[in-house]
Formats: structure tokens, C-alpha cells, sequence
């Protein structure tokens, strides 16, 4: 089964931002940063209801934080 995954515009914006962030601080950072993110929205697709329910079709799933970087 495939879903359609999308990111709200403010949502994008604020992943790009944060993996830029991390890039400036430390490049292993931001490999795991979006390693995770990475992690995250294959979670999503391969079981929609792993991420909880906000509103309507709005799903979301937290992150896990590494602290191997």
C-alpha cells in the first residue's frame, strides 16, 4: 500500500532549516538529522497509523534523538 506523504510548506521549511543548522554545527549532525527524518517518513508509509492523529488527514510522528553525532 502507498500513501501520499506530504509536508505542510511551514513544515518543509522548518526541516530545511534545522538540517542547514546542524550542517553549520557539525556535518555528522546533520547526516543524522536526516538520517532520522529519513527513518520517519518510511515509518509513515509502510504504517500510517504508527504516527498519531492531529486533525483530519494530519498525522505526526516524533523523532527520535540521537546522540551519537
Amino acid at each position: 500500500m502507498s500513501i501520499r506523504l506530504t509536508f505542510h510548506p511551514n513544515a518543509e521549511r522548518e526541516l530545511d532549516e534545522a538540517a542547514r543548522y546542524y550542517g553549520r554545527e557539525n556535518l555528522a549532525l546533520e547526516r543524522a538529522f536526516l538520517d532520522e527524518m529519513r527513518r520517519c517518513v518510511q515509518t509513515i508509509r509502510k504504517n500510517p497509523s504508527a504516527a498519531s492523529p492531529l486533525t483530519g488527514q494530519v498525522r505526526r510522528l516524533l523523532a527520535r534523538r540521537s546522540h551519537t553525532a
